[in-house]
């Protein structure tokens, strides 16, 4: 299998023949994702996970990311696991915001200095996006967050088309008046609304100025896609007649902070005059500009060798993530002494490239606690899942046996095995290879124990190429296709959902009065629905413990009508 873009990237970033001719090469990256308009940095710690960033522009420094972390990378190794810890971060936030890769743009940037043998320092940034696909609403049948994400990445890529047209439009005219020049020089005369969208803002120097631009556009050869297909090499063409002119970027850093530095005390001059003309307004808006410049001049004064201390302890941190998260490093197995043959569980997400990212160890002839306290060994947080929800023994790595400690269930634990229900009277279930485990109504796992799959001719590959989930643009899926399909099926229906349950009387007399076709085509939507229901009483008992929602049927021997009704305090509220 060939690589993807960005290994060949870091291949010739730190290939022998490059580093030959530098005395002295570093490199940055950060990953960021581009979410319903928020910004989000993918290598944060923790406690800065979720913030939405702004987007700022300089000057002379250009556009930049207001408190994204850049992080010192010394080899191809290193990439990649920024790479991977990134994606496991947008796997991790998919689970609990129904946030999903394909409805968000990924951002991965990888900024250079490079310094010759004989010469000055040179910088540089590539800057490489992945790009949502547009969604037709109408084809989609998108409905309430769908539809908003949908509405989100259409607006994000129609602000793209539309600076890209205006850039094109203006470079066009620039061409026929019997000028030459590059994009900077059309755009001057002309108003392009970089600024409409964070993801046209972060574009605006790949799209003008000191910089070449690059796109590779995916179709599909299906005939029920021609419309998408030709839209998107319409697209694709018109980036085509975008002309950038790159020059080498010499690095003048004493000079940017000797310019910056002025800047911060015609700021302070005007801010002491604004403040004795009690303009609030000004006041707080210079203030901001100089609190901007300060940070901008700390970041520019850092060493290389404080930048890289930063950088390893921010590994540090992300290893414990990684540990307390349950997610897999390059060297897991090296790192957290674990055998090749130790029983894990592999996350399974509706969206197929965040499939596989996730993975939790059931450690060897001990018993892994599962719930949302932080006590147990694998924490996971979500509806349906109270503070201990159950445990794995695992006994000689060849047979794991799930129980649940009593009155978990009744308390509103749900646990699904292979589409059945877990009972509370059930007793421990033994867990084969390959077995889907649903914790909760958020986290779906599939088993995997290295010692059957060998004895079974039928049992998937496992290896280094399992574990290792695909990274951006890097890898193929791990999982099959057919696990996702089973994935809406598990999540959705089970035999427990007690608004289904108290509806079995209605529905054994409605077996005597439908014909078989029209009870078939009314019990899919039955048992579609009373799972929701179930999902939104787990819900409002967090949020509204005095709302319950229950649902009714009523026939007249030729309309059958199914209905939701909410109770409030023992009242029905339609």
């Amino acid at each position: 299998m060939e690589e993807g873009i960005i290994p060949r990237i870091n291949g010739a970033i730190f290939s022998a023949e490059a580093t030959a001719k530098l005395q002295q090469i570093r490199v940055w990256v950060s990953y960021l994702e581009i979410y319903n308009e928020h910004l989000h940095d993918l290598l944060a710690d923790s406690s800065e996970a979720g913030k939405d960033l702004s987007v700022m522009e300089h000057p002379s420094l250009g556009v930049y990311v207001k408190g994204a972390t850049e992080v010192v990378v010394r080899s191809e190794e290193d990439i990649e696991r920024m790479l991977e810890y990134g994606l496991k971060r947008r796997a991790e936030g998919a689970t609990n915001m129904n946030a999903h890769s394909s409805r968000s743009h990924a951002v991965f940037r990888i900024k250079l200095e490079c310094k010759h043998r004989a010469g000055p320092t040179m910088s540089s940034r590539v800057n490489l996006i992945d790009l949502a696909g547009s969604e037709r609403q109408g084809k989609t049948g998108a409905t309430g967050i769908r539809l908003k994400e949908a509405g989100a990445i259409n607006q994000s890529l129609s602000a793209l088309g539309m600076v890209i047209k205006q850039l094109s439009e203006a470079q066009t005219k620039r061409m026929d008046s019997g000028s030459s020049g590059a994009a900077s020089a059309s755009s001057a005369t002309t108003w392009i609304p970089f600024r409409s969208s964070k993801l046209t803002f972060l574009l605006k120097d790949s799209l003008v100025g000191n910089s070449k631009t690059f796109m590779i556009a995916c179709i599909s050869p299906a005939s029920t896609e021609a419309e998408e297909t030709l839209s998107t090499l319409r697209f694709a063409s018109s980036v085509k007649k975008i002309k950038t002119v790159a020059k080498v970027n010499v690095d003048h850093k004493d000079e940017q902070i000797k310019s910056l530095q002025n800047e911060i005390s015609a700021l302070r001059s005007q801010l002491q005059f604004q403040s004795m003309s009690r303009s609030n307004s000004q006041v707080d808006m210079l203030s901001l500009e100089l609190d901007e410049r300060q940070q901008l001049v700390a970041e520019l004064k850092k060493s290389y060798d404080t930048q890289l201390a930063a950088s390893e302890e921010i590994h540090r941190l992300r290893e414990e993530a990684l540990d307390d998260m349950g997610l897999s490093s390059n060297e897991i197995n090296t790192a957290f002494g674990v055998a090749h043959d130790t029983p894990y569980m592999l996350n399974i997400s509706e969206d197929p490239m965040l499939s596989g990212c996730l993975l939790y160890y059931l450690k060897t002839d001990e018993e892994t606690t599962i719930g949302s306290a932080d006590s147990n060994n694998i924490v996971l947080h979500g509806l349906a899942i109270p503070p201990q929800l159950c445990i794995i023994s695992n006994i000689g790595d060849a047979e794991l046996r799930l129980s649940v400690p009593e009155r978990v269930l009744e308390a509103g634990g749900r646990l699904i095995i292979n589409g059945k229900a877990v009972g509370e009277r059930d007793p421990p279930h033994t867990l084969k290879h390959l077995d889907r485990v649903v914790f909760g109504r958020a986290h779906m796992m599939r088993i995997m124990i290295p010692k059957l799959a060998k004895k079974s001719t039928a049992a998937v590959a496992d290896g280094p190429s399992t574990r290792r989930r695909a990274t951006l643009m890097m890898r193929p899926t791990v999982l099959e296709e057919e696990e996702h399909e089973q994935y809406a099926a598990d999540m959705a229906e089970d035999d427990s959902s007690e608004a289904y349950r108290e509806l079995r009387h209605y529905i054994e007399e409605l077996r005597l009065k439908l014909s078989s076709e029209r009870l078939d085509g009314f019990l899919k939507v039955l048992k579609t629905a009373c799972p929701l229901i179930d999902e939104a009483n787990d819900l409002s008992t967090e949020l509204r413990p005095n709302r319950h929602y229950k649902d009714d049927i009523c026939d007249d021997n030729s309309i059958v009508v199914y209905s939701i009704d909410a109770l409030v305090s023992g009242l029905a509220a339609l």
